[in-house]
């Protein structure tokens, strides 16, 4: 064992025991390999989704931000006059 590694107990049930088996014969690799890589598989795929999902949560603020501006943005050219400026004497048509 290498420095800063820790010897970990895992109980399998017989079906994970005989996947575990299988695989390592494919692979020609020891458990304790097959199982770090599968580690690291499954925490990069937990992070992976989690960045997903979260980019995809900003995508829909941005999206509801961008309209909302867009509304705004909309009223300053509506032609009303701005509360503030109401008190000054209203332009009668002719």
């Amino acid at each position: 064992m290498g420095s800063g590694e820790v010897t970990v107990t895992v109980r399998l049930d017989e079906a994970h025991e005989k996947k575990l088996k299988g695989v390592v014969a494919l692979l020609q690799k020891k458990k304790s390999e097959i199982l770090r890589e599968a580690l690291d598989f499954y925490v990069d795929h937990i992070l992976s989704q989690k960045r997903r999902r979260i980019l995809a949560v900003l995508e829909k603020v941005n999206a509801a931000d961008k309209k909302e501006n867009e509304d705004w943005e909309a009223t300053l050219h509506d032609g009303l006059q701005d509360p503030a400026c109401r008190s000054q004497s209203p332009k009668v048509l002719q």
